[in-house]
């Protein structure tokens, strides 16, 4: 099998397809892609106050009108963030699997699997057997029973999930830019009343025959993604997520 038929058929050997991810597995292939220092409480190049100084106190001069000087009026309390972009968005994403460590995708839909995402590792599981690994640039499959090494370099973990997403509307397990990709994408991120952010794709998949659209939902504070939800030629597909289901470390077979 060559690597260009591979994807496709290992993502979705059950439904024809090449891409783990883009339908049986759900496997897919990786990336597109602080807080500054406290102020110190001493000016730079002036000198601390010796113990026992007395620090003059300092007194606002008068007002010439007599009345105390008005205060500068603070903005109002319903004005609005900015929007949110599609690179801040998957930013977001990526520290949130960062910090969290793991991340489970359940697929729910005409091609059910289990991903599973560390931020340098992915992995798919089918039928409760784990049948795809990538780690460290690599990938093997075990769609056959025993693990072979797919040529080429791959994206695991948090820049397959990313990758995935931006360029096929759904999560992969692994990502290669050798991959199809869906044609005519466009991506847009708006902020919802909740202070949700909310992604959404279009695409037209070359792989599905059809228009692909993809919404997911991101609480932007912990950059961990509340929701998904999928539509393509095959049908509707809703992705689970949890960050707190723990799951074996993912490691090269």
């Amino acid at each position: 099998m060559t690597v260009a038929s591979f994807r496709p058929t290992v993502c979705r050997r059950r439904a024809g397809l090449v891409l783990v991810a883009l339908g049986l597995l759900v496997a897919g292939c990786g990336g597109r892609p602080a807080s500054p220092p406290a102020s110190p409480t001493t000016p730079p190049g002036s000198s601390p106050t010796p113990a026992g100084t007395a620090t003059p106190s300092l007194t606002a001069a008068p007002s010439p009108t007599g009345r105390p000087p008005s205060a500068t009026a603070s903005p109002t309390s319903n004005t609005q963030p900015p929007a949110p972009t599609v690179e801040a968005f998957w930013a977001a994403a990526r520290r949130g699997l960062d910090e969290a460590g793991r991340l489970r995708i359940t697929v729910i839909g005409p091609s059910p699997g289990v991903l599973r995402y560390e931020p340098e590792a992915s992995a798919t599981v089918a039928d409760g057997r784990v049948v795809f690994v990538c780690v460290g640039g690599r990938a093997w499959d075990g769609q056959g029973g025993s693990f072979v090494a797919v040529p080429g370099t791959w994206e695991c973990g948090a820049a397959a999930l990313v990758d995935g997403f931006r360029n096929s509307g759904q999560p992969v397990d692994a990502w290669s830019h050798d991959l199809p990709t869906d044609q005519s994408i466009v991506e847009q991120v708006s902020l919802e009343s909740d202070g949700r952010w909310r992604w959404e794709y279009r695409a037209r998949s070359l792989v599905f025959g059809g228009t692909v659209t993809t919404t997911v939902w991101l609480a932007p504070a912990d950059g961990r993604i509340l929701d998904a939800r999928r539509s393509d030629p095959t049908g509707e597909t809703r992705y689970g997520i949890s960050y707190s289901e723990a799951f074996p470390p993912i490691v090269a077979p």
